[in-house]
């Protein structure tokens, strides 16, 4: 016989009469079990079980993903990252004949400004990007950022031309950028809006529409093509300013392991065998 507690309505008490069994325990007499009812579950709990279920499908990678005002500034900040790298390709390229005719170089020699780039580019890539998953991804743009920074005021600054080549290697460490802030994108924001905000920064990884690499040529002609380099660094600059504003501040967990030096450096001295 089961009878409902006053005090506590959702409690059944059970009362056994004499010689009834309770289970396999024996015969109970007047003895009184509590048995406690599941709450029930209403369309109030079952529509916020789709609430979280839909928030978890949307955010793979966060636990709480961005405001619109932080993919806003992620974006502006990864895009000016990125105009920092580019532009040392094409803003540079018209100025290279002020470059040979200052350094009184040949144009063999002369394309080195461009080759050892590309190349300290495609070596970055490859070591940088699998160390940021150990060290982070905003400490390591960063770092790169910081790298580019020095190697275009050595360039804008530079006596001669090994020296100025030496500013150049330095500058292409920064070929990373791209695909830091491709894991950065991947890593903070939804897929709904990863394709669109990643066609965004691919357009500035492809130059300004022709317009900087006129810029570049305009500012050779009147100041010389240290100009070009003095507006790099004033970009980069900013960049550093807003990755430390903004990156550093919702940097994720680096992951637990070690660099693969050894393999990345025979991988890296490959591919320079392979250019030269």
């Amino acid at each position: 016989m089961c009878i409902r507690d006053r005090h506590h309505p959702a409690t059944l008490t059970r009362r056994f009469t004499p010689g009834e069994h309770a289970g396999s325990h024996g015969v109970v007499d007047n003895r009184e079990v509590s048995e406690h009812k599941e709450p029930a579950v209403t369309s109030t709990h079952i529509q916020n079980d789709a609430k979280l279920c839909s928030h978890d499908a949307r955010f793979p990678h966060s636990s709480t993903g961005l405001p619109r005002g932080g993919q806003f500034g992620l974006l502006v900040t990864l895009v000016i990252t990125v105009l920092s790298y580019q532009l040392n390709t094409t803003m540079v390229t018209p100025a290279l004949p002020d470059i040979g005719r200052s350094f009184a170089v040949s144009e063999g020699t002369l394309a080195l400004v461009s080759s050892l780039f590309f190349l300290a580019g495609a070596v970055a890539g490859i070591l940088l990007t699998r160390w940021s998953d150990f060290l982070g991804r905003a400490r390591m743009l960063l770092a790169v950022l910081a790298i580019l920074l020095v190697g275009t005021l050595v360039c804008a600054l530079a006596p001669n031309f090994p020296i100025f080549v030496t500013g150049r290697v330095l500058q292409g460490v920064s070929g990373a950028v791209f695909q830091l802030a491709y894991m950065i994108l991947s890593e903070s924001v939804s897929p709904a809006i990863l394709g669109t905000m990643l066609g965004i920064i691919s357009a500035a990884n492809g130059g300004v529409g022709g317009l900087d690499g006129w810029f570049g040529g305009i500012l050779t002609d009147h100041f010389g093509f240290q100009a070009i380099f003095f507006v790099i660094a004033g970009l980069t600059s900013v960049a550093i300013f807003l990755t430390v504003r903004l990156l550093t501040t919702q940097e994720r967990p680096a992951a637990s392991g070690k660099m693969d030096w050894w393999g990345g450096g025979l991988l890296s001295l490959s591919l320079i065998f392979l250019t030269y």
